[in-house]
């Protein structure tokens, strides 16, 4: 009898929840594109908003900032001119032309992660742990978000 209670209640406990938070929260990409929204209109301001940075730890952390974001905006020029190559040529894509955009890809893709690697070791000696991981969260999830509307744009190569 004990052990049927017991797993009655590990059930209600495990399947309730879910039902709960499946009526209150929002589709992920409603939450998407309110944080692109959010963040088209003034990247630099939601940032600063979301890390509630001191005068102090503004001074180490603006420049390592805006030197990622250079990288970010030269790496996204050359992603998304690979995206356009492939909607041009559309379905005469040769042989040629696809080890190459399968080569410039990894080669942007490459330099993205380093750059990302190399700003996360000065943010993480620039900030207090909790602030640095919330900037590369926030980093993070706005090249997903980038990511998604170049696959979105793209054909499938044939």
């Amino acid at each position: 009898m004990n052990i049927k209670l017991t797993a009655l209640a590990l059930s209600t406990a495990l399947f309730a929840p879910p039902a709960a938070f499946a009526q209150s929260a929002a589709p992920p990409e409603a939450s998407l594109q309110s944080l692109a929204t959010e963040v088209r209109a003034d990247k630099r301001a939601f940032v600063n908003g979301a890390l509630k940075l001191t005068e102090e730890e503004g001074k180490r952390f603006w420049p390592i900032y805006d030197a990622y974001q250079r990288s970010i905006e030269a790496n996204t020029r050359r992603l998304t001119r690979m995206v356009e190559d492939v909607v041009a040529v559309g379905e005469r894509t040769s042989d040629a032309f696809a080890k190459n955009l399968a080569s410039q890809y990894l080669i942007a893709h490459d330099d993205e992660a380093r750059d990302f690697r190399r700003m996360h070791k000065s943010v993480m000696r620039a900030l207090p742990a909790h602030k640095a991981v919330r900037y590369i969260q926030i980093e993070n999830k706005l090249r997903a978000l980038r990511d998604y509307e170049h696959a979105q744009a793209i054909p499938v190569v044939k």
